[in-house]
Parts: structure tokens; C-alpha cells; sequence
């Protein structure tokens, strides 16, 4: 059913090209053949775009193109044969710099005859049927009269380049804040045991987001003292589900399997706790009456539980005591977030009121859902704004599509079918690749484009990007169409969900290559399948099933623990043609010594796994491409013959992964783009094998205390590495004597040599033990442009000597600078002695977004740049912050002064000292942990609260004597100006928590004066104390108020 023929055909003719003109097309006999089969695949590539534009209307032109596709696969395994067959050639070729070169003994002679000849005989004869089988399908396409088109292939791309930054809030309207306001209020009011609460609705209706949208709100996050979130598809196995929820309480499952242990588990984990379980997309009330019930019937009053489902009957037999139906989107919401979803960079939707006649006709074809109405709005920002274009998405054949079951058919799925139909050929792919992965599954963008790059989806362009760059571009732009979500990251963009609508369209799609689920559904079926997901912890697996699937192109087995049943001989024998295998987080404990035969394999991911070593024979794996070891805890080393892994692009081995030193040789793979960790040789000390990776934009090096001198530090050649975007430097403290001068030193010396290009954009130190900053981290005289100028994200991590940061400020482009245990740093902004500012710097960390302090036990400052005369400069400072964490300040006095509405979240503890706070207004989400004091910190009074702020949310953890006074206060005197209960009550919404008996917690909304506390106050001397208090207030202000005699 997936029509992605066009994306195969232009890749496989770059790489029979490159084979035509290599040393295997030189072979008597095989250039001809080659020649044939290319000459015959461009005879059909002209055809290519008229047939899959009526594939979806024409069973047979989907059967034909069908037939294409099998023969384009088997023609690519076998010119990947050839590449690899020259490959091995060229290795077993004499080296051309011994002084015996061209010298071949007899026997060696023979044999490189007689494997060229057999190698010749096979490939020929499999080309001869290749060519034979398309002859054939070349006469039978005149039954179709398809159109040739000549001109090359036009790719519609999204207008616009800018990096999207689309997250839940961004495209919700004031609907859903209402609803999410009401059903917060439901799940904090205290109930009598566990309460379920229901969001009804039909699929694509929002259900989901409003539920992400109360989770993930910080006065729910305060109300519980445990929070788990689980996806619940239509087929989920009771011990998977109850695993995720054990795993969800931040507890591994271990060995328990059985639903009577996991339950059993869940039960002693949620015992007395107060929690919110939310229950997302149930389908069946078995899964709560017969699997959940009893576990979490041990936790805490008030708990509760929120359940998302398609069917208002599900909700009732479940017992829920609120439902909430979620209502469709009406035309003026619905052409609201058309418009966001068209210009999601921010333009202005003016440009698109005279549009809005047709707009409005779309959102009514989508039924007023928004996921339809976010996909569509996908296609159309593709479009520009060209009327025609939009009425040609309105009136498009694809709204009445004919493909779907009956239980699929319906206006979500259309939209969703248009927006995949828009697609370019080589998305098409990438998309319906994703179908390969559990639902609710958290996409890492760095491995899904290794995977499309191994499996032959990212095809080079004509400029100097490489394939990871344009694979990046990929993900981007399936985010942009909305067709996948992006979740919170780090890096912005790096990791995504995809809508289980969207996941069941892709599967359907791609039902005849890609299959997810268990391998004793695939007996007498699917026998050219391609991929083969059993990403599953319950998924079975059926060793004599999987034998005959011997055309698999991609494994997955992902935490799957029979993973290990899969690596036996006679398997992996019938797998021959695999490009992926990823086995991470899999019940594997070595890998077998016949994984030399996967001669095609490119993508090979062993992380998280038992496995011990790496076998000496990965080096025949020629056409490895990725190699992941990350969070392999049993490996120490990796094996010398993985430096003859010429084609390797990318080799990870971090995370847990105890590698010790890399081994000789590793500078000669000179592919490589992602180098994480580079650890330092104990004996040698040296780094000159990574002078000649000059590709490399990842890369990790650590145990850098072994460096011998400088000399070895500047032989790793990091400046001239110009696509290098991530640098990440670590020493091992541990290793190191305190007080060690010389090795502080000569780690100043080692650092200043390990100077990165002006490309870098993502910098972290671990454990640099130098009483200095290195001097590349510095602004040159006279410009005071930083070698570090294109710097977004500074990461100083444990870092304890050095007493003085460089001018940050002047970075142009960093947002995020995390600084943790710099235990000498008094001031984030340089003293007076330092460089000032050139005039052409009006502002200090223009775009910096967020800043954090951990473990800094002399900072007194953050910002307090004074000019000559140590006058004040007024220089502005931090203008786009909106996240500020500071934890273990015990000397810092003051906060800087931010924009009145800029700080988002603020997160303050253990800082006794503070006592200023500039301008601050009360951010969205703001946290103080003051649990080493009976008194509420006096800067609190301090911070700013206006009518504007009704979103305001204030997370207070104090002592339980603190949190009884307020409520005391409350109780008896709560006009008092000078109690703590006055100081508080003037945030919107406002949680506070003991520290020392978590259990004890007080809820207080301003606007609908809502109040809950589980406290009970008792009668002692301090409640008198307050009643005279108040009673001597009193009697002032009477006495003020009489006349005077």
C-alpha cells in the first residue's frame, strides 16, 4: 500500500552508478549487466510519479508498483553485494606500501581468482533475473498509459527555515485552559479514597493534550506525592502495563513478570501515598476492574485517578464520578489554530484573512478535530499563501478516499491521509518507518536519522551537508507538519511523540513491508516483509516465523528480554540482508561470533544490555555505519579490529559504559562524525589519533588527567574539526590526589590547547580541576569577539578551583548556562577589573533563557557590573530569561532584575542569605523550599503579584510548625499585614508542603477561594499569643479612631 517507490529509485541509481565505475563494474562480464538493470530503472523512473499519484485510486497500478518495489529491493541487495564483495577486494589487495608491493604468493593468487570468479557467476546470474523480472513489468505498464514526467522531481519543502518550537501550550485555545481549570480543581478536593475521573471523546478531539495540560500542571505536581502516566492501547498486555506503572514510581520491575507479582508490587510502592494515576485511551473497563482496582486501592484519601476514552460507557462502568466530554473545535477556534499551525514562526495572520472563506470551509472537512486541523495546517504552510493551492487541499480527492476498513474511515483519518499524501517520496518513507515503534514512544532524533541513514531514506545533496544534517531536516520537518509532537528536551526538537492516530495510518500504509507486534502473527504471512518490529516485553517470539523472513532490512527488538533467542547461528544465517538490528535494552548477554555474516549491517545498537565484550569479529562488518554501546556496564573494552570499521559514521560508548582506553588505531576512521567517549590511553597519555577525524561535529573525550603535556592536548587538533558543534571535556577526580598543583597545571596547560572552532555551539566541562577558565573561553582584544562566539548551551559541571567566569555575557547566542560546584566563583558577572564591555554591547546574556546555580557556596551575586568609580553602569541584563534555578547559594544576597514579564519559572533553596529580590514579578511557576527555618524567607514579601497573574503558581515547602502557624494565622488573625498567612494568601494559587512529614499540605486558590488542608489545628500558647495579638491590633486601631478630647 505505501507508494514511496520514487524515494528507493534515485538513491539506488547514485549507488549502481558508483558500482558501474568501481573495481566490481571492471569485472568481465558485469559492467554490461549493471549497465542493463540501470538502464531499464530509468526507463520506468519517468513513470513513477503519474503511477503513485493513482495508486490509491487503482488496485492494479498498486499490484505493478508492488511488483517494482520487490525487484528495486532485491536489485539493491545486490549492488549493496557488489559494494561490499569490492570491499573486501580492496582489503585482500597487497598493501601498496610494503616494500613487496604487487608481489601475489601462488596460493594467494588462486584464491583471489577463483572467490572473484564465484562472486561473478552468483551475481551474474541473480542480475540476469533481475533484469529478466524487469522486462516484464516494463510491458505490462502499458495497460495504464501512465504519463511520463521529464522533469526532475520538485520537492515541495515547508517555507521557512527557522527551528519550530511547537509544544502542547503553543496550540491550545482558551477552551482547553477553562476545562483544564475545572478538572484541576476536581482532582485536588479531598475525597474519601480513590476517585476516577473521565475525558471523553471521539479520536483527534484533544483528549490527550487536555490531559497533558492537567498533568503536567505544577499545582497537580504539588498535590500529589506521586504522579504516573501511562498510555493504555487497544491490545496492552496486563503485565506490560503494570510494568510501565512500577517503572513510572521510578522502581525497575527486576524479576517480576507475573501480573500477580507486578500487581503485588504496584500495591506496596502506592500504599498510603496520595497519587494520580492517569490512565490514557483505555478502551475496555476490564483493564481497570479486573487488572488496576485493587493495586492502588491502598493509597492514600484524595488519590485519583484520570482516565482518556473514546466511549462514554467505558467511563461509566469504570465508575468515574465526573465526566468530561470534550467538544469539538466551533469555526472561529478552528481557523485560530489553522492560522498557528500555517504561520507557526510567528508571522502575522493578517496575511491570511483573505484566505480565511476557504479556511474555514477546511476546518469544517476536518469536523472541527484538532489533530486534523494541525495536519492540514501542515500541508497549507507548505503551500504559501496561494489561494488556489488552499482550495486545490479543500476539493482533494483524497477527503473521500476509498482505502480505509470501515473501522478507520472517518474525517480524522482523511486529513491524516491528505497531509501523508503531500508528503515528498523520501519522507513517505521516513514516516511510515516510525511505524516500527510502541505506541506512546519517545522518538530521540539523533537514532531514528541513523536508522533512515542505514536503511538508504537520506540521500546526499548537492551542497556540503552531510547526512545527518539532512536527516535532521527530515525530523524538522515532519514536526512542522505536525505529524509528530515534540516533547521537553534539553535540545529543543530532539525528542518527539507521534498521535496513535497518525501510528495506526502509518502502520495501515506500510502493512506490506513493516510489521510491529508479535512473530507468531507472521506464520503464513507477509513473506517479502522488510521490517520486523518485536519492541515488546510480552511480544513472543517465534524463531521458525522469523527463518522466513529472509528479505528483513530492520530488527527490532528493543527491550524485548527473549532478544537473546534471536542471536543463535542458524537465525541469524537467514538474515542475511539486514541493515538495522537494534537489540538495546534487550535480554542479550554476548554476541554470537556468526554476526560476521550480516555483511549489510549498518546500524548495529547493543545499549543498555548484559553483553560483556564486543567479539573480535564486528571488524567484518564492513558496512557498519552506527554503533551504540551506550549504558553497557559489563564492557570495558572494545575489541582492536574495530578500527578496520572504515565506514563508520558514528560510535557511541557512554552513559555506564566503563571503556577504559580506545583502542591503537581508531584516528584511521576518518568517517566518523560522532565520537562519544574518546578516552584517554592510561599509558601514553595522547590524543594525536583524533587529529585526523576532521569530520567529527560530536564529540566526547574524557579521563583527559591522563594527558601527558600540552603538546599532546594541541596534536588532537579540535580547531581545525569545522563542523564541530558539541564538545564535551571531562577529567576523573577521582583519580586524582587533592591539592595535586602539578596536575592542576598541567590540566591549565591541556585545556588551552584544546581549543574548539568557531562552529561550536554546545560546550561541557566535567570535573576541570584548573584554578582558571581555559584561555580560548575569553573574549581577543581589541573586538572582544570569544572564540566561543556561536555558543548556545555552557555546561560547567563540578569544576571546583577555578574563582572567575569570562564574560559570558557578551555571547550573543546562549541561551542555557547550567553551573554546578564552582566553589570559588563569587559573581557571574566579572568585577570592575575586568574588560568592559565594548560600546557596541548594550546588553548583558541578550538571549539567555535559562540559568542555573547548583552547589555554590560563595556566590554572593549574580549580576553587579559597575563601571569606573564602582558606580553603577545600568547596564541591562538577562532580558529573555524565563527559567532561574538557584540551590545551595548560602551567600547569595540578591537576585537580578529581570523583565517584568519575562521569568517563567523561578526555583529557589537553600539560600538563607537572600534577602533582595529587584523587580520581581511572581513567575508562572515559582518554588521556594525553605525547610531550615521557622519564618518564611523576608524576600518573599518583596515579590510582585498583579491582576495579570491569575496563572501564578507558588510550590512552598516549609517546616510543619511554619505551615501550622499560617494556618493558625488563617484561622484566627488573617488580616494580620505582618503574618505569614497575609504574606502568602496573595498568590493566585499557592501548595504549600512540610518538610519534615510530607503528608501534611495546604491548597489555596485565590480566585475561587478555594481552600484545603489536611492539617488539624489544635489549641496551644502560640494560638493564644495570637489572639492577643490580634485583640491588642485591635484595641490601636479603636483608639486611633476616636476624636480627640
Amino acid at each position: 500500500m505505501a507508494a514511496t517507490l520514487s524515494s528507493l529509485v534515485a538513491p539506488f541509481l547514485d549507488k549502481l552508478r558508483s558500482v558501474i565505475q568501481g573495481e566490481v563494474g571492471e569485472m568481465a562480464g558485469m559492467r554490461s549487466e549493471l549497465e542493463e538493470l540501470e538502464s531499464k530503472i530509468k526507463e520506468i523512473q519517468c513513470l513513477l510519479a503519474d503511477a503513485e499519484g493513482r495508486a490509491f485510486y487503482s488496485e492494479a497500478i498498486r499490484v505493478w508498483l508492488k511488483e517494482l518495489k520487490e525487484v528495486m529491493y532485491d536489485a539493491d541487495d545486490i549492488v549493496d553485494d557488489c559494494k561490499v564483495a569490492g570491499a573486501i577486494t580492496a582489503s585482500e589487495q597487497p598493501d601498496q606500501s610494503s616494500p613487496v608491493r604487487g608481489v601475489r604468493t601462488p596460493l594467494s593468487s588462486s584464491l583471489y581468482f577463483l572467490n572473484n570468479a564465484m562472486f561473478k557467476h552468483k551475481i551474474g546470474k541473480r542480475l540476469e533475473g533481475i533484469n529478466s523480472r524487469l522486462e516484464m513489468i516494463s510491458r505490462e505498464r502499458s495497460q495504464f498509459q501512465l504519463t511520463p514526467n521529464l522533469e526532475k522531481n520538485k520537492t515541495r519543502r515547508l517555507i521557512g527555515n527557522q527551528t519550530s518550537s511547537v509544544v502542547v501550550n503553543d496550540i491550545i485555545g482558551e477552551a482547553i485552559q477553562v476545562d483544564s481549570r475545572k478538572l484541576i480543581k476536581a482532582l485536588i478536593e479531598v475525597g474519601s479514597g480513590v476517585d476516577l475521573i473521565a475525558i471523553t471523546g471521539m479520536g483527534g478531539i484533544g483528549k490527550t493534550t487536555l490531559a497533558q495540560v492537567i498533568y503536567n500542571n505544577q499545582l497537580i505536581s504539588a498535590s500529589f506525592q506521586m504522579t504516573i502516566w501511562v498510555c493504555v492501547s487497544k491490545d496492552v498486555a496486563g503485565a506490560k502495563l503494570l510494568k510501565k506503572m512500577v517503572a513510572c514510581t521510578g522502581v525497575e520491575p527486576g524479576e517480576a513478570h507475573s501480573t500477580e507479582q507486578l500487581q503485588l508490587m504496584l500495591r506496596s510502592l502506592t500504599q498510603g501515598k496520595k497519587i494520580l494515576l492517569v490512565l490514557d485511551d483505555i478502551w475496555s473497563a476490564d483493564v481497570w476492574e479486573n487488572l488496576l482496582r485493587d493495586p492502588v486501592q491502598g493509597a492514600a484519601a484524595g488519590s485519583k485517578v484520570l482516565i482518556t476514552t473514546r466511549f462514554e460507557t467505558v467511563a461509566k462502568q469504570v465508575g468515574a464520578v465526573h465526566l468530561h466530554p470534550v467538544a469539538k473545535m466551533n469555526p472561529v477556534e478552528g481557523w485560530f489554530l489553522l492560522c498557528k499551525r500555517v504561520c507557526i514562526h510567528g508571522e502575522d495572520f493578517r496575511g491570511l484573512e483573505y484566505l480565511k472563506d476557504v479556511g474555514v470551509k477546511i476546518v469544517e472537512r476536518c469536523d472541527g478535530l484538532p489533530l486534523a486541523i494541525k495536519v492540514i495546517g501542515g500541508v497549507l504552510r507548505g503551500r504559501g499563501k496561494n489561494r488556489e493551492d488552499w482550495e486545490e487541499v479543500l476539493h482533494s480527492r483524497t477527503w473521500s478516499s476509498s482505502i480505509f476498513p470501515e473501522g478507520m474511515k472517518d474525517m480524522v483519518m482523511e486529513a491524516l491521509h491528505l497531509s501523508y499524501e503531500d508528503l515528498p517520496p523520501h519522507l513517505k518513507q521516513c514516516f511510515l518507518y516510525l511505524s516500527l515503534f510502541p505506541e506512546d514512544h519517545v522518538f530521540k532524533r539523533p537514532n531514528v536519522v541513523q536508522q533512515w541513514i542505514a536503511e538508504g531514506f537520506v540521500k546526499a545533496e548537492g551542497d556540503a551537508s552531510t547526512l545527518e544534517e539532512i536527516g535532521r531536516e527530515y525530523f524538522k520537518e515532519l514536526v512542522d507538519r505536525s505529524l509528530l509532537q515534540p516533547e521537553m528536551a534539553a535540545i529543543e526538537g530532539a525528542q518527539c511523540k507521534m498521535h496513535d492516530l497518525l501510528r495506526s495510518l502509518a502502520q495501515f500504509l506500510a502493512e506490506d513491508e513493516n510489521f510491529f507486534g508479535s512473530t507468531s502473527d507472521l506464520n503464513g504471512m507477509l513473506s517479502k516483509l522488510r521490517r520486523l518490529s518485536v519492541a515488546d516485553g510480552d511480544a513472543d517470539i517465534d524463531l521458525d516465523a522469523l527463518k522466513s523472513k529472509e528479505c528483513l532490512r530492520s530488527l527490532f527488538l528493543l527491550k524485548n528480554p527473549q532478544g537473546g533467542l534471536v542471536l543463535k547461528d542458524d537465525v541469524i544465517a537467514t538474515l542475511g540482508h539486514l541493515r538495522v538490528l537494534d537489540l538495546s535494552g534487550s535480554g542479550i548477554l554476548e554476541l554470537p561470533h556468526s554476526i560476521r555474516n550480516l555483511r549489510h549491517l549498518r546500524y548495529l545498537d547493543v545499549s543498555r544490555t548484559a553483553i560483556r565484550e564486543l567479539p573480535e569479529c564486528v571488524a567484518d562488518l564492513r558496512s557498519l555505519e552506527f554503533l551504540l554501546l551506550n549504558n553497557c556496564r559489563n564492557v570495558s573494552a572494545l575489541p582492536s579490529g574495530i578500527t578496520k570499521l572504515v565506514n563508520l559514521r558514528s560510535l557511541e560508548a557512554y552513559e555506564g559504559t566503563q571503556i577504559d582506553e580506545m583502542p591503537s588505531g581508531i584516528g584511521r576512521l576518518r568517517r566518523l562524525r560522532n565520537l562519544k567517549d574518546f578516552v584517554v590511553d592510561r599509558q601514553k597519555g595522547a590524543l594525536e589519533e583524533l587529529g585526523s577525524l576532521v569530520d567529527l561535529y560530536l564529540l566526547s573525550i574524557s579521563k583527559l588527567e591522563r594527558v601527558s603535556d600540552k603538546m599532546q592536548a594541541r596534536s588532537a587538533a579540535l580547531q581545525n574539526k569545522t563542523r564541530l558543534l558539541y564538545v564535551s571535556l571531562e577529567c576523573t577526580l577521582s583519580t586524582v590526589l587533592a591539592f595535586d598543583v602539578p596536575m592542576m597545571t598541567r590540566m591549565v596547560d591541556v585545556f588551552d590547547e584544546l581549543r574548539p572552532p568557531p562552529s561550536l555551539e554546545i560546550l561541557q566541562l566535567d570535573e576541570y580541576m584548573g584554578h582558571t577558565l581555559p584561555r580560548w573561553m575569553w573574549p581577543s582584544m581589541p573586538s572582544m569577539t570569544s572564540p566561543i562566539h556561536n555558543l548556545t548551551i555552557l555546561l560547567l559541571n563540578c569544576c571546583f578551583m577555578f574563582s572567575q567566569l569570562p564574560p559570558l555575557g557578551l555571547l550573543p547566542h546562549l541561551k542555557t548556562l547550567f553551573i554546578k560546584s564552582a566553589c570559588v566563583v563569587t559573581s557571574i558577572i566579572p568585577e570592575p577589573q575586568d574588560p568592559a564591555p565594548p560600546t557596541h554591547f548594550n546588553v548583558l546574556f541578550p538571549v539567555l533563557e535559562k540559568l542555573t546555580l547548583l552547589n555554590m557556596p560563595n556566590l554572593e551575586k549574580i549580576w553587579d557590573w559597575r563601571g569606573d568609580g564602582h558606580e553603577e553602569a545600568n547596564l541591562p541584563a538577562f532580558p529573555r530569561l524565563q527559567n532561574l534555578c538557584v540551590d545551595d547559594c548560602p551567600k547569595l544576597r540578591r537576585l537580578p532584575d529581570c523583565p517584568s514579564s519575562g521569568l517563567k519559572v523561578l526555583h529557589v533553596e537553600g539560600c538563607p542569605a537572600l534577602m533582595e529580590v529587584g523587580n520581581l514579578r511572581v513567575p508562572d511557576i515559582f518554588n521556594v523550599y525553605h525547610g531550615r527555618s521557622d519564618s518564611l524567607p523576608p524576600w518573599l514579601r518583596q515579590v510582585s503579584v498583579g491582576p495579570g497573574d491569575h496563572s501564578a503558581f507558588l510550590n512552598l515547602k516549609v517546616r510543619s510548625s511554619l505551615l501550622e502557624r499560617m494556618l493558625r494565622q488563617k484561622q484566627e488573625d488573617p488580616e494580620n499585614p505582618d503574618g505569614d498567612w497575609h504574606v502568602i494568601k496573595r498568590f493566585p494559587r499557592v501548595f504549600v508542603a512540610a518538610t519534615d512529614d510530607e503528608s501534611k499540605f495546604l491548597t489555596h486558590i485565590k480566585d475561587s477561594s478555594f481552600f484545603n488542608t489536611n492539617v488539624q489545628i489544635t489549641d496551644c500558647s502560640s494560638g493564644v499569643e495570637e489572639r492577643g495579638s490580634k485583640k491588642l491590633r485591635a484595641e490601636r486601631r479603636n483608639d486611633g479612631a476616636k476624636p480627640s478630647s
